[in-house]
């Protein structure tokens, strides 16, 4: 590999080197032993995993565009479209977390604003939207995202209790997604009645065999997200129907995300064993809960805070919102996040017409617009 090819692979997956950095720095400080097999969570990867595949399958075989038909001749027009794809990873992230809501709907919401000369325009704005929404909407139930689960059951509390913490933060996080949606305008949709396959369409001929086998499989990996059944299986069943019906998904997957996430759950690992900072966070959070649940979120991701941080908390609703709300600001803060940058990084590789764009710098503006709100809600209510 030669040095301009280094240059363009680190720009092309900046995130991931800087999470690789971030691990290997730390293994100066706990020298790698088989403790780090227990760092990563393999249920994680293997969903993402199995839910990369439907999401791709899905695109591949012209069902998401066949389905976008049907929402565009609903819609009408392209600010009631973009509320839509909002509010779809806001309420769908309290059953399937923030994570699924996002690698299914992102890839969704790029193929219908595709669809239409405006719609291109806005793409970075509803994903960022849509983000948000995922992160923000799966705090509202005990299972809409890891950190919840983990802490509901250190917890002890009763759903009617949990709802009575998240609830009032939920309803304001609604209105404001539902507010910023007037920044795109009320322009007709084209196409709107058109429901043929675009862009994708390798299975237009047997769409609806493809369409059932990876929709079970979809199916299958929620219920594997409630609990309900292993990670592996979805796993398997993804990975056995992609090889059967569609095998040359598999060199289409983003398994440089994947490894994002482990290097970050070995880093994260790392730091929860180094002496001095216990001892810190300790202190932090004895003095500043939530303040440390926020700012820590920033920097290493909001699950891996919770689990850091919990142990040293007197006052775990304090690091239940704080974890929660400091999933905005950071592209990190929610690990999430990374998810819909790659796919939009990747349709930006795939569409060379679209314009340069800011998508990091609005993503932290419109991060830190529902942040600072947010925050303030819970020094009025707290």
């Amino acid at each position: 590999m030669n040095l301009n090819t280094f240059r363009t692979f680190v720009k092309k997956e900046i995130v991931f080197c800087a999470g690789t950095l971030a691990a290997i720095i730390s293994c100066f400080f706990i020298p790698p032993s088989k403790e780090y097999l227990g760092y990563i969570n393999y249920e994680v990867i293997l969903i993402l995993f199995s839910l990369m595949l439907v999401s791709k399958a899905l695109q591949e075989s012209g069902a998401f565009n066949i389905w976008g038909g049907k929402i565009c001749r609903k819609a009408g027009n392209l600010r009631l479209l973009s509320l839509l794809l909002i509010l779809l990873c806001f309420f769908s992230s309290m059953l399937i977390t923030n994570d699924v809501a996002l690698i299914t709907f992102v890839p969704f919401g790029l193929i219908l604003l595709s669809r239409d000369t405006q719609g291109k325009k806005i793409i970075p704005l509803v994903i960022i939207l849509q983000t948000i929404a995922a992160n923000l909407g799966s705090m509202l139930t005990p299972f809409g995202n890891p950190q919840n689960l983990y802490l509901f059951t250190k917890m002890n509390l009763t759903l009617p209790e949990f709802s009575k913490i998240i609830l009032p933060f939920g309803c304001m996080s609604l209105l404001m997604l539902i507010g910023l949606s007037f920044l795109v305008k009320k322009t007709p949709l084209e196409n709107s009645g058109n429901g043929t396959t675009g862009k994708g369409t390798g299975f237009s001929s047997n769409y609806k065999s493809i369409t059932t086998v990876f929709v079970v499989v979809f199916i299958v990996a929620v219920c594997s997200v409630l609990g309900l059944i292993p990670a592996y299986i979805p796993a398997i069943l993804s990975l056995l129907a992609t090889l059967i019906l569609c095998p040359k998904n598999i060199t289409k997957i983003d398994f440089m995300l994947l490894l994002t996430f482990c290097s970050f759950f070995i880093f994260t690992g790392n730091i929860s064993r180094i002496d001095f900072i216990r001892s810190f966070l300790e202190k932090m959070m004895e003095k500043q809960g939530f303040w440390t649940s926020v700012l820590t979120s920033q920097i290493i991701s909001n699950v891996p805070a919770a689990l850091l941080l919990e142990p040293f908390s007197r006052d775990k609703v304090q690091v239940l919102l704080g974890v929660n709300i400091g999933g905005l600001g950071t592209l990190v803060a929610s690990l999430a996040s990374l998810i819909s940058y790659k796919i939009y990084k990747n349709y930006r590789e795939e569409n060379r017409e679209i314009s340069k764009d800011n998508y990091l710098l609005v993503f932290t503006v419109l991060n830190l617009v529902f942040l600072v709100p947010l925050i303030l809600m819970y020094f009025i209510i707290y």
